[in-house]
Parts: structure tokens; sequence; C-alpha cells
């Protein structure tokens, strides 16, 4: 697994958000698994797992699935993954949601800066956890 890039996956039905976010962390230094819908996600295979740094969910990627609950399923495949919930809602739920299941939170459009920042923290912590 020696020099192979840090892998992220993002669960995001909008496709023009989901371009934009994967040109940052491609720009980043990260290999990205993109996905519509939730159930792309048994796509993950165990050897990709352990590549996983992060997940980024958007709050809600279709299909009445919300990203908070949805990644609980994907923190079982991935446990050192960080998660960040992404939401463009204009009510606290989707924030609220992303901390009572303790994973990160960033309002939609999130700046590629603060999605950078976010990454940098999610490695180091990952590299604090070998």
């Amino acid at each position: 697994m020696a020099g192979l890039k840090p892998l992220v996956v993002v669960i995001e039905d909008d496709h023009s958000a989901a371009t934009a976010l994967e040109l940052t962390l491609r720009d980043w230094g990260a290999d990205v698994q993109r996905f519509a819908k939730r159930d792309a996600l048994v796509a993950i295979n165990d050897a990709n797992a352990d590549r996983v740094i992060a997940v980024i969910a958007d709050f809600d990627p279709g299909a009445g699935a919300y990203g908070a609950s949805f990644s609980k399923r994907m923190r079982r495949r991935a446990p050192n993954a960080r998660i960040l919930v992404l939401s463009g809602m204009f009510t606290p739920r989707a924030a609220k949601a992303a901390a009572e299941a303790g994973y990160d939170f960033l309002p939609k459009p999130a700046a590629a800066e603060a999605i950078t920042h976010w990454l940098d923290t999610a490695r180091s912590s990952r590299r604090n956890l070998a």
C-alpha cells in the first residue's frame, strides 16, 4: 500500500457540487471514489477500506437516506476514516444530526480552503492512529 494516495469517498447526488468537490480533493492529492447515491458504497471493498481517510457525505444524498446516519455503515467499513457532512439546508437539522453522530459539518457551498483544511486535519489524525 506504500505510495498510494489517500482515498476519499464522496457521496453527493448533485453533479456540479460533486465535480467541484472531486477537483478540490484531487488537487489536494487524494484519490476519489464518488457516488451519487448511498447504495453505491457496496463498491468499497476491504482492500480500499484501509486507504479511506475520509468520507464526505451530502446530508441528503437522495432516496430518503441522510448522510449522517448513512455514514455509520461506512464507519464500520473504514473505522479510522473521518466523516464530514455537508448540507445546504437553512435549518440547523443537518448540523445537529452530524454533531450527534460525532461527525464534522460544513454548510454548502463549502469553500475549497475549508475542505482542504479539514482534510489536512483528517490526514493528521489518521497518522496519529497508526
